[in-house]
């Protein structure tokens, strides 16, 4: 994207979708490492102009089958991991796993 300004390109932001990995809330995008993320392509809205999904920590994803279930959505969308104060682990090691094993 050309800014017109001094003829300097910006990269125009990665757009992600927020989802959870559990939640009763019916408008709440569900998806889980536990499934495969079983269901998430029909969740996802169609035509928008996404890039990719944001989605929430699941301890699971440390382990080898997550994390090859993780390189796999990667393959398709840009995958970003978000955490819960207090709940998850806010570790360097466990983003250094996210970032090398999973894809993210």
């Amino acid at each position: 994207v050309n800014d017109g300004g001094i003829g300097e390109s910006t990269a125009k932001p990665k757009l992600l979708v927020l989802t959870l990995c559990e939640s009763e809330n019916p408008v709440a995008i569900v998806t889980s490492v536990k499934n495969g993320f079983e269901g998430l392509q029909s969740q996802l809205p169609v035509g928008n102009g996404f890039d990719g999904v944001y989605i929430e920590y699941e301890p699971e994803m440390l382990e080898p089958e997550g994390a090859e279930r993780m390189l796999r959505l990667a393959e398709s969308y840009t995958v970003g991991v978000w955490m819960r104060k207090h709940r998850d682990p806010d570790a360097l090691s466990v983003v250094n796993w996210l970032v090398n094993e999973c894809g993210v």
